[in-house]
């Protein structure tokens, strides 16, 4: 979690923090050595491989957030290693919200749920989108379980911090 609180906690946030009496208790989390991004441990990998779906939030080149559900079957989200995501981007909507604001912000913070048992995972990442004829293999590594419909791309994501 120690890349994820320097990420998370601004200079505005730890005044309010403060204001509200929780600075020394977030403190805590600020002091842990925060050189390095965050890994997925075999935890946090099981977690997200249980899930059937998560938020991805990303801003535009225009200030404003976006936020969007992705979902698919448990497992869609492959973890592909201790720092890294990946799934296949299926059509949706059209409208192309999120690939468009990776164009000028590859930051994006992913929200992983467990309604049934009160348990969230929330992740800050650098996401990229890649042309699966321009990487076969982890195209073949993100298709065996992905969503269905209309390949467009291949989405990964790099770890920074998570909580």
């Amino acid at each position: 979690m120690s890349r994820y609180a320097r990420l998370a906690f601004t200079k505005n946030v730890r005044a309010v923090q403060e204001e509200r009496g929780s600075a020394e208790a977030m403190a805590r989390l600020l002091a842990r050595d925060a050189s390095e991004p965050d890994r997925l441990g075999p935890d946090e990998a099981d977690f997200i491989t249980a899930r059937d779906g998560f938020y991805l939030a990303s801003t535009g080149d225009d200030g404003w957030p976006y936020v969007q559900f992705r979902g698919g079957p448990p497992g869609f989200v492959h973890v592909l290693d201790g720092g890294t995501l990946g799934w296949v981007e299926v059509r949706g909507n059209r409208q192309y919200i999120t690939t468009g604001n990776l164009r000028s912000d590859d930051r994006v913070s992913l929200f992983f749920m467990d309604y049934a048992n009160p348990t969230r995972l929330k992740i800050f990442g650098r996401a990229e989108t890649r042309d699966p004829a321009e990487f076969p293999e982890l195209h073949e590594k993100l298709a065996d379980l992905r969503t269905d419909g209309p390949l467009e791309q291949l989405m990964v994501i790099r770890v920074e911090g998570l909580f």
